[in-house]
């Protein structure tokens, strides 16, 4: 499997926020490493007893490959952190998101849609923008 389908299992994971994703990759250097990590080995990444407790059963019933599936089949697809579709802005803040699920085009996460101040938009452009909100899809 491609390195990058194991964003989604720690990203579908409740127990793993951009830190704790980022302690992993810190320590295992890879995010499939991470994801077939043994228990002790996620302890020693400084995971925690409770997380890693959870973390091995829901890594036991969790298919990742179904999950991309049915993300495929939604229309839905993700970028992490390193692509080089991950907003640049978003990139900056301290714990950024390290997946967005998208639906729409991604080519549109690195535009320059600011306030019209920003942007140098007029009233009569309000319309375009408006085309763009209903058709760039939800990033969350």
């Amino acid at each position: 499997m491609d390195e990058k389908i194991y964003y989604l299992g720690f990203s579908s994971f409740s127990g793993i926020g951009p830190h704790k994703f980022s302690l992993l990759l810190d320590h295992f250097g890879s995010v499939k490493i991470a994801w077939e990590a043994s228990k002790i080995d996620l302890l020693e990444a400084k995971l925690g007893e409770k997380t890693t407790e959870k973390f091995e059963a829901f890594h036991k019933t969790f298919d990742l490959e179904k999950y991309a599936e049915r993300l495929v089949n939604k229309q839905i697809e993700f970028v992490t952190l390193g692509d080089t579709e991950y907003p640049e802005r978003l990139k900056q803040i301290p714990n950024a998101p390290f997946l967005l699920y998208v639906k729409g085009d991604t080519s549109l996460l690195n535009g320059n849609l600011g306030n019209e101040r920003d942007s140098g938009l007029g009233q009569n452009d309000e319309r375009v923008l408006s085309d763009l909100r209903q058709n760039w899809g939800n990033v969350s």
